[in-house]
């Protein structure tokens, strides 16, 4: 979608697990574009040699309570006092990546939870300790069609 409105954008994509990496180059070679560039980083401690940004999406790692519709059996497996971990971690991310981005440009945050710890009240906490303020956020709902539900905010560096 990104590169439909924007044909000349440039990724570069990270995540501390090569093989999503590896993933991702494949889809990627499927829309016949490679303006992608694939970094195994984990941004909770992140080198201090990375660029400055015109926008970030942080995909960031959550309860993934917004896939139960098609992965059901995840649900006996949860664990309640994950949420406060993953919490953490979320905000630990943000944190460290609002270092990388330009002033007057986007963070759009995501999560595939259905949790308000892990969305609203995550977003709240960001606009209160970063220098990012909310513009929209919503929940791409997906429970009815069987589909992952997400929530996605998009927030722009003050």
């Amino acid at each position: 979608m990104m590169f439909d409105a924007e044909p000349s954008l440039k990724i570069l994509a990270s995540d501390k697990r090569l093989s999503i990496l590896k993933n991702l180059v494949d889809r990627f070679e499927k829309i016949d574009t490679m303006n992608l560039k694939i970094m195994e980083l984990d941004l909770l401690s992140p080198p201090a040699d990375l660029p400055a940004f015109n926008g970030i999406v942080a995909d960031v790692p959550c309860s993934g309570s917004g896939t139960w519709a098609r992965t059901p059996e995840w649900l006996t497996m949860f664990d309640e006092n994950s949420i406060s971990q993953f919490v953490s971690i979320q905000r630990n991310i943000i944190k460290n990546l609002t270092h990388y981005l330009k002033p007057g440009t986007p963070l759009v945050y995501i999560t595939c939870s259905v949790f308000k710890e892990e969305n609203e009240k995550n977003i709240e906490w960001i606009e209160e300790n970063m220098e990012l303020t909310l513009q929209k956020s919503a929940y791409l709902e997906g429970y009815s069609l069987g589909a992952d539900t997400m929530f996605a905010a998009r927030l722009i560096k003050r």
